[in-house]
């Protein structure tokens, strides 16, 4: 397994939390935050050619066509309701 350089970025994750703070509910928070950092990031990836799929310890990441959106997120959902998760 490759290590990955260890990297400050005390600095950006202050500015996230205090801007993901700042929004009042789950809506403001996916509009403001997220959803412009997924746009961004889909974008960078798209133009060098990367496809990735991030498993995390407590979440996931996926990043797929538009049109497998939906169905994707159907699909977790299920898992989710059957996992008895939300």
């Amino acid at each position: 397994m490759v290590k990955t350089p260890q990297h400050n970025n005390s600095k950006i994750i202050n500015q996230l939390q205090k801007l993901m703070t700042s929004c009042e509910n789950g809506e403001l928070l996916n509009s403001e935050i997220i959803t412009p950092f997924m746009t961004a990031l889909v974008d960078i990836c798209n133009a060098r050619g990367y496809v990735f799929n991030i498993y995390g310890d407590h979440c996931n990441l996926i990043v797929t066509p538009g049109d497998h959106a939906e169905p994707i997120f159907n699909l977790l959902e299920a898992y989710l309701d059957e996992a008895e998760i939300h």
